[in-house]
């Protein structure tokens, strides 16, 4: 009987690990690591009433997990924040993605994209990215989805930066006037939810397309608005079937920016308590808009003013 072999080391993802029609990023996982599932939905093959075998119809790969550090590759982990409805997730070309160990185990795919953007927690206390999803599918390209080999080379941390793990309380505007500090009590929390359709040959997932986007921001403000502000702000002096108003929601701080474009603004509720903030918490909200029969942005993530 042959020795038992445990595994169990944490694993780095690198994006365009050859380089090549695109940029190299290098992602690290927090504390809890990651998880490799394989989705592999089947059909049953029946003889006169009974199940005679299973067989596989598709499979897909899923890479779970919470991401920290590295967060200027913003335009990596938040794409098609100005696409237009049906646009194509992973497009014309593959792009390759790499699951490697310490030990140097490695798990290529050859076509990948993200389907689950991580939440950004702007928070004293918590790490910037929450959860996020990679999903590899099958390369027409390769005519596989993965390729695994031992004895590679880890790289380490090289590409690591502490200081890229923002836990600092950011400011958060919405408009101007009595808004342009809204001082939350415990940061924002920003969620970044799309609707993907998948595009099937053979049975297989090739590709996804955009079937809406829905981004929401949460805070609970603190600022010298007066009741009149929040009336007019919150869109709860307006008819009954009209638009509500409209502001870009921004939050930054330490070269850390986000624009939610045209956000309409929710209300949880008013409090008249002695230990509760008289707002009890806002939700801002952003939807697909276009002009002249073009998609406009819905949302910025980066390092630039």
């Amino acid at each position: 009987m042959s020795a038992l072999q445990t595994i169990r080391e944490p694993a780095l993802l690198i994006r365009n690990p050859l380089e090549t029609g695109g940029g190299t990023a290098s992602f690290y996982f927090f504390k809890d690591g990651c998880t490799l599932k394989p989705v592999q939905p089947r059909f049953d093959i029946m003889i006169e009433g009974q199940v005679f075998d299973t067989r596989p119809e598709s499979q897909v790969w899923e890479i779970n997990g919470r991401l920290t550090g590295n967060w200027e590759n913003f335009a990596i982990l938040f794409p098609h924040l100005s696409a237009h409805l049906g646009a194509s997730l992973l497009g014309a070309t593959d792009v390759m993605w790499r699951l490697i160990t310490a030990s140097g185990r490695q798990w290529t795919f050859y076509r990948a994209a993200i389907t689950k953007r991580p939440s950004l927690m702007a928070k004293v206390g918590d790490t910037l990215l929450g959860d996020f999803t990679l999903t590899a599918v099958h390369s027409t390209e390769e005519g596989a989805t993965l390729a695994y080999a031992t004895g590679q080379t880890h790289p380490g941390f090289a590409a690591f930066s502490d200081t890229s793990i923002l836990t600092l309380a950011p400011e958060v505007d919405f408009g101007s006037d009595a808004f342009d500090e809204m001082w939350p009590t415990d940061g924002v929390e920003i969620d970044f939810a799309w609707t993907l359709e998948p595009v099937i040959y053979n049975r297989q997932i090739i590709d996804w397309t955009i079937k809406s986007q829905d981004i929401t921001a949460k805070l609970k403000p603190q600022n010298d608005a007066t009741w009149s502000d929040w009336m007019t702000k919150l869109g709860l002096d307006i008819a009954m079937g009209a638009s509500p108003p409209v502001a870009n929601l921004s939050v930054f701080y330490n070269g850390f920016y986000v624009e939610l474009y045209n956000a309409q603004c929710q209300l949880d509720q008013f409090n008249f308590k002695h230990d509760e903030n008289f707002i009890e918490g806002i939700t801002a909200r952003v939807m697909q808009r276009y002009s002249g029969g073009a998609a406009q942005p819905l949302a910025y993530v980066g390092t630039s003013d």
